[in-house]
């Protein structure tokens, strides 16, 4: 029952992270972002198919009244900024909890066509659709969504919508008049291409011709032929931000052949855009993968009226919108989401594995031998430390507050840790550190650790040996903000294009001893940081890893290092729940000359405190547990005892050791840190810093 209670509390906390975490991602995508209730429009689909409904298209073909009602049971839970600032809304306030007021009868087709693709079971639903301001002016969208599985999932439906109004705009502008188009033309936001499909029309219509039953799956097997298709298209024009967005120095550089921007992995996005062709559709529209001229990797959404004659294909514009800023945050959602379902586990079996490791440590501790005892003590020790480190690792993933911070020096940081990962290998590291470079506030342990991580994944992709090369520089965004840039090359043999998406994930691995945790942990404590990782590769030629970290402009200043203080006699009060933690307590607190009490929750510990409050000589110092799973806890505990004694000097204690409580403890009421699992040493340090704040 108490693992039970533990799961829920875990979940529970784990749920609330990942929720600020969405919020941050959904706050600053740069698209049009919706949350939407669709729970009583499902229900009333359900309803449908209940009474026998099979054919929705025709339902609603038949039953015209019913889209516009269905349409009227969508509630709106939340926007983005991005998405009230389309529609002219200040606040999520003004549109009333619907879209009634910004919705138009165009758009009825369009939401029908939605409900036949929820009532379907399709994956997903995209579709351009037309609106209005809260002011009356027109506007274009294009509108996706992926459609639920699970029917508590149409409770919290996410809704993107990316502004397409200036190209919409420019298509009605190229009918009005040639000159209104050039103006547009050259001033729409949107990436416009102007093409001749002359060449390319024709030899479609010779393909046509020779009776090929299943055009689609020619052209698939045939990629050569796309290549030669495409190749005799010519690009006429492109406006400025086509310029801008492709990183361009001049429209020059794209006129001539379409050629140079035919790419490997877009060949069957290429194939469907002549199917639109063959097939006489009006319009296409497409998402696929691009690069541009700095090599960048972009994902793009193409759509241009079909040309249906020889006249029309002369000059076709062709619009582009950028969506790689939307996929980015779309994916950084999915690996939020990854990372706290593994989270939920790894958080419950860290804190007990933790659990059992202080009362094995912690008796070690109090073991005193001499010869070869002591050495197979000395090695038992630094086993259970370094089982101690996998809990970190295993923590990073159920990471519940802030790292616990401080200013450190990353250049020694660096050296010392790229050092220790490489002893005894025959890979050497090739320092290329900015003598300026600045500190930052960071975790020194678990920055320790991804720097561990890099170097050992290194390690195991040179295993002939090799060299790795480690550079750290300053950088300034345009913002004036200060990052650290940290890279790491190898020698190795690269990664895979194919894999290179899903190298983060957790339980990926390309080797067969891996274990595909490291970089997933990597990814975790870089975005814990405030920072954020890249990673480049081609087979045969290594891997490159950069880091970007947020940095200080001030320098730390060294601490010495005090002696400790003579606890002989000091009144301790150990509360924890589990009997063999507080027994090693005892031990551990008596060999240092220490009075022990003894509390299983938070309300006996009160009680004790109380006691020795009566009679005039409380405990002097109070170790608390911060988790007791179905009773009162730490921090519930050091809240009372704060009502009782101002004064109460009191450690937090968890084997949750990145809770974050232990990450501010001060702001919760405690006057220290003891993660779980500790030693005799480190209970010293932390009661005789404790007693040392008087």
């Amino acid at each position: 029952m108490a693992h039970w209670r533990k799961g829920i509390r875990a979940e529970y906390s784990g749920n609330v992270e990942a929720e600020e975490r969405y919020r941050k991602i959904f706050e600053a995508a740069e698209v049009g972002l919706w949350e939407e209730d669709y729970s009583e429009v499902q229900r009333e689909l359900a309803r449908l198919r209940a009474r026998g409904v099979t054919d929705f298209p025709e339902y609603f073909r038949r039953q015209p009244e019913e889209v516009p009602r269905l349409a009227s049971l969508i509630r709106v839970l939340d926007a983005n900024s991005q998405a009230l600032k389309f529609h002219g809304a200040g606040s999520l306030a003004e549109l009333g909890g619907s879209l009634e007021r910004v919705r138009v009868p165009e758009a009825l087709p369009v939401f029908r066509e939605a409900l036949v693709a929820i009532a379907e079971g399709r994956e997903s639903f995209q579709s351009e659709v037309q609106g209005k301001t809260l002011r009356g002016q027109t506007v274009y969208s294009v509108i996706r969504f992926a459609v639920p599985r699970k029917e508590a999932q149409f409770k919290r439906l996410i809704v993107s919508t990316v502004d397409i109004t200036p190209r919409k705009l420019a298509e009605v502008a190229l009918r009005a008049s040639e000159d209104r188009y050039r103006r547009i033309f050259e001033n729409a936001k949107v990436s416009l291409w102007e093409n001749d499909f002359s060449a390319a029309f024709e030899a479609i219509q010779k393909l046509k011709a020779q009776g090929i039953a299943d055009l689609r799956s020619y052209l698939l097997e045939h990629p050569d032929f796309v290549r030669d298709y495409l190749g005799l298209i010519r690009i006429i024009d492109v406006n400025p931000e086509t310029v801008r967005l492709y990183k361009g120095g001049s429209r020059e550089q794209f006129l001539g052949p379409l050629t140079r921007f035919i790419h490997e992995e877009a060949l069957s996005c290429y194939a469907e855009e002549m199917m639109a062709i063959v097939e006489g559709r009006e319009h296409f529209e497409g998402e696929q993968p691009d690069r541009n001229f700095a090599g960048e990797r972009m994902q793009i959404l193409v759509s241009y009226s079909v040309p249906r004659t020889p006249e029309e294909a002369r000059r076709v514009v062709v619009s582009v919108i950028d969506l790689t800023a939307r996929r980015r945050a779309e994916e950084e959602q999915l690996q939020v989401q990854r990372l706290e379902s593994l989270g939920v586990v790894a958080g419950g079996i860290a804190h007990d594995f933790n659990n059992l490791l202080t009362a094995i440590l912690g008796n070690l501790s109090l073991l005193q031998c001499s010869g070869p005892e002591e050495q197979l003590l000395a090695e038992t020790r630094q086993a259970i430390t370094r089982a101690r480190g996998l809990t970190e690792q295993l923590l990073t993933f159920s990471r519940g507050g802030a790292p616990v911070k401080r200013l450190v020096d990353l250049a020694r940081l660096l050296r010392e840790t790229v050092g220790f990962a490489l002893a005894g290998s025959n890979v050497r590291a090739e320092f290329h550190v900015a003598p300026d470079l600045l500190e930052a506030e960071l975790d020194e342990g678990q920055f320790a650790q991804v720097i561990n991580n890099l170097v050992i994944n290194a390690r195991q992709a040179m295993p002939a040996g090799g060299r790795l090369e480690v550079e750290a520089a300053n950088e300034q965004r345009e913002d004036g903000r200060l990052f650290a840039r940290l890279a790491f090359r190898d020698q190795g043999e690269g990664i895979a294009p194919a894999h290179l998406p899903r190298i983060f994930d957790p339980y990926f691995s390309t080797k067969q001893s891996g274990k595909g945790l490291g970089l997933t942990v990597v990814y975790s404590i870089i975005r814990g940081h405030g920072g954020h990782i890249e990673v480049a590769s081609e087979p045969g030629r290594g891997a490159l890893f950069t880091l970007h970290l947020p940095a200080c402009a001030r320098r730390s200043s060294p601490v010495p290092e005090k002696p400790l203080q003579d606890l002989e006699g000091l009144r301790v009060l150990v509360m924890d729940d589990e009997a063999p933690i507080r027994r090693v307590a005892r031990g551990m607190l008596q060999r240092l000359g220490c009075a022990v009490l003894e509390a299983a929750d938070g309300a006996e510990a009160i009680s004790i405190y109380q006691q020795g409050l009566q009679s005039g000589n409380p405990p002097q110092a109070v170790i608390m547990d911060l988790t007791v799973p179905g009773r009162m806890g730490g921090l519930e505990a050091i809240r009372r005892l704060r009502t009782l004694d101002p004064q109460v000097k009191a450690v937090v204690s968890s084997g949750y050791s990145n809770d974050p409580v232990l990450a501010s403890p001060r702001e919760h009421g405690f006057a220290g840190v003891l993660a779980k699992p500790y030693t005799l040493e480190e209970i010293q340090r932390a009661l005789a810093e404790l007693i040392r704040q008087d």
